[in-house]
């Protein structure tokens, strides 16, 4: 029974431990001194920094071979690699009639620096918001996310203003009851 105990925890281990690494690249342009791209080389390691090194070692060696016969030669890492993943989360709320929020939704999205991932983010907590809000019926409720837009149709909604709740008029005892 140890025995098999020990060597399920022994796979466990290895199959966590071997999800854990992972691969990076790394791109490096050959550069000529009139800023023209020559050659790009591409390196892959264990994380940025290794595969960095690696291709720019693989292009310092063309430099050295002199196949190309520029004077002036540089190895740049390339700018489209620098767009990193980021990962952003937006809340949207739905709110009734009078103001009260009623719920709260949280939404996430992931992708490159600079391509609008909070923005998709807002959209999907919106989208869920919509949802609930067609689910329960409340028809005269508003979703508003943390960038202000809602509806569904991307529409900026004004800022919310406390409205004076309606008293309801007095039954009985007033004017004029057929005396």
């Amino acid at each position: 029974m140890k025995v098999i105990l020990s060597v399920v925890t022994l796979v466990v281990m290895m199959t966590t431990m071997s999800s854990k690494a992972q691969a990076a690249q790394c791109e490096v342009e050959l550069i000529n001194g009139r800023g023209m791209t020559l050659e790009v080389f591409r390196g892959h390691g264990y994380d940025r920094i290794d595969a960095c090194q690696e291709a720019t070692q693989d292009c310092r060696r063309v430099i050295r071979s002199g196949y190309y016969r520029a004077r002036v030669l540089n190895c740049e890492i390339s700018r489209r690699q620098q767009n990193r993943m980021v990962h952003r989360s937006c809340s949207a709320e739905m709110v009734g009639p009078r103001g009260r929020t009623i719920q709260s939704f949280l939404a996430q999205a992931s992708g490159p620096q600079g391509t609008g991932v909070k923005a998709q983010a807002c959209q999907r907590a919106i989208r869920q918001c919509n949802l609930a809000k067609q689910r329960a019926g409340r028809i005269h409720a508003v979703c508003i996310s943390e960038n202000r837009t809602g509806g569904g149709y991307n529409r900026p909604i004004p800022p919310r203003r406390p409205q004076p709740v309606p008293v309801p008029p007095r039954r009985g005892g007033g004017r004029g009851r057929g005396i």
